[in-house]
C-alpha cells in the first residue's frame, strides 16, 4: 500500500487492481447490495453521508474537510486463514467460510497487499454484491466480498474476489466434499445442479482506514 492512500482507494495499491472477472455481457447477473451504508469521518470526528462529502469541496466556504476514514455498515462474514496456495500460476489466500447449512467451503481469493496474511487469522468479508439468476443464464447465486483485516483498531483492505464454484471447494455438515460423488468426482458441476450458497453472516459496522 503506497504512503498517504487510505486502504480502501484502489488507486493506493502496488498491486495490480482485482477486476470483478466478468465480462460486459455479464454484468444483467450482478446485483449491488443496497443494504450498504458507507459514512465519511471528517477531521473533525464528524460522520456524514458519502455522498454528502462529494459536495464539500464545491461549497464556497467549506467548514470541514475528509479523512482517509470511512465506516461501513454491511452484511459480513468471518473468514478463517489456512494457508497461501498458488493456484492457476498466481499466489491466493485459503480461507474457511462457515455456511448457514452446518457446511463449509474454502474458498481462495487474489490478494492486493504486501501484508502477510498469517495463517490462523480471522479477517472479515464484507458482502458488496451478488451473482444471481438470471433470465438469459441460469448462475448459481455467488457473493462478492472485499476481505479486510484490523490493525490497531482500524481495518484494512486485504483483497477482493467472487466466492462462487470457480474459487472454492465445498463441504457438507459431514466434512463430506459435495463434488465426490459416487460417479467419481465432478471438477465442474451444472449450476443448476447447485443449491445457493448460504454464507454465515451478519450486520456489522466496519472503521475501514
Amino acid at each position: 500500500m503506497k504512503d498517504g492512500f487510505p486502504s480502501w482507494s484502489w488507486a493506493g495499491w502496488e498491486e495490480p487492481v482485482v477486476e470483478w472477472g466478468h465480462q460486459k455481457n455479464d454484468w444483467d447477473e450482478i446485483k449491488v447490495d443496497n443494504d450498504i451504508r458507507v459514512l465519511v469521518e471528517t477531521r473533525i470526528g464528524q460522520l456524514i453521508d458519502l455522498e454528502e462529502s462529494y459536495q464539500l469541496p464545491n461549497k464556497p466556504q467549506p467548514v470541514v474537510s475528509v479523512s482517509n476514514i470511512i465506516q461501513i455498515t454491511a452484511w459480513a462474514s468471518s473468514l478463517r486463514v489456512l494457508q497461501k496456495k498458488s493456484w492457476g500460476g498466481e499466489d491466493t489466500c485459503e480461507v474457511k467460510i462457515k455456511l448457514e447449512d452446518g457446511g463449509y467451503v474454502y474458498w481462495r481469493f487474489k490478494p492486493t497487499t504486501s501484508v502477510q496474511i498469517l495463517p490462523g487469522r480471522t479477517v472479515i468479508g464484507i458482502h458488496v454484491g451478488y451473482k444471481s439468476e438470471s433470465d438469459k443464464y441460469l448462475e448459481v447465486t455467488a457473493s462478492a466480498l472485499l476481505v479486510v483485516g484490523k490493525a490497531d483498531g482500524i481495518y484494512n483492505r486485504l483483497g477482493f474476489g467472487w466466492v462462487d464454484q470457480g474459487y472454492y471447494e465445498r463441504f457438507d455438515k459431514a466434512a463430506k466434499d459435495v463434488n465426490d460423488t459416487e460417479d467419481g468426482y465432478d471438477l465442474w458441476r451444472s449450476p443448476c445442479s447447485l443449491e445457493p450458497l448460504e454464507l454465515v453472516r451478519s450486520r456489522m459496522t466496519i472503521v475501514l482506514g
